[in-house]
């Protein structure tokens, strides 16, 4: 019912204007849809941290300590020169051309 007024709508449009409009369209439908189940599904509210029990791991980065610090600044640091990598080499200046 209510794709045949979608289509209408961004059929006439050209170009990138045509999937934003569908994509626009799309976005306000999910939400429209998605609304009335929110108090079952808390989707607009995301994860309570608080109430969320206790880690696992020795290493907890939600206590506010210092001790994820020495674990996280190595695995950035790896991550950025992979990254680095790829951007600089030639499949990166492929991706980046697209």
């Amino acid at each position: 019912m209510i794709s045949p007024i979608i289509a209408r709508i961004s059929l006439f449009r050209r170009g990138v204007y045509s999937s934003m409009i569908t994509l626009a369209l799309a976005q306000l439908l999910s939400y429209a849809v998605s609304n009335p189940l929110d108090e079952f599904t808390s989707g607009e509210q995301g994860i309570n941290m608080a109430h969320a029990s206790a880690s696992i791991s020795p290493i907890d980065p939600m206590n506010g300590g210092m001790e994820f610090y020495p674990l996280a600044v190595p695995v950035l640091i790896g991550v950025w020169l992979i990254v680095r990598r790829i951007v600089y080499s030639p499949l990166g200046s492929v991706i980046i051309a697209i």
